[in-house]
């Protein structure tokens, strides 16, 4: 996507860009959801989807899909991962948006530490906070 170029006061500086309509489809801000959303129109109708989002360890993160323009249905793979005390935590929640439905395919956490015994578990600890399209 080529980046449209702003003044402070918000006027387009480089004209020739087109600058992209920009739509909120889901909100959630603050707790964000672990569960299946719906969508305030189809994925099939942006150029590009922004998905905003946090993990239980108040990671934030963003995660773009160019292009999902006339496909109705995506899977999206989210993951995070933070240190602490040389355990490392990495999150996944891999989600399906189909039209305007978004729903869990799966989700977990696996740690790693020191000791070289990793463990997981299928909590979801990734919380999606909104879904930004732009046309």
């Amino acid at each position: 996507m080529n980046e449209v170029l702003n003044d402070k006061n918000g006027n387009i500086l480089n004209p020739k860009i087109p600058r992209y309509e920009r739509t909120i489809l889901y909100k959630n801000q603050g707790t964000g959801t672990a569960g299946s959303f719906t969508l305030n129109d189809s994925i099939a109708n942006y150029r590009e989807i922004e998905i905003t989002y946090h993990t239980n360890d108040n990671l934030f993160g963003t995660k773009e899909v160019t292009n999902p323009d006339g496909r109705s249905e995506l899977n999206i793979s989210i993951s995070a991962f933070k240190t602490v005390s040389n355990n490392t935590y990495i999150k996944v929640r891999e989600i399906n948006i189909n039209g305007t439905q978004v729903t869990n395919n799966s989700a977990g956490e696996i740690t790693i530490n020191p000791g070289g015994n990793p463990s997981q578990t299928t909590s979801n600890y990734v919380y999606i906070d909104s879904v930004v399209g732009y046309k």
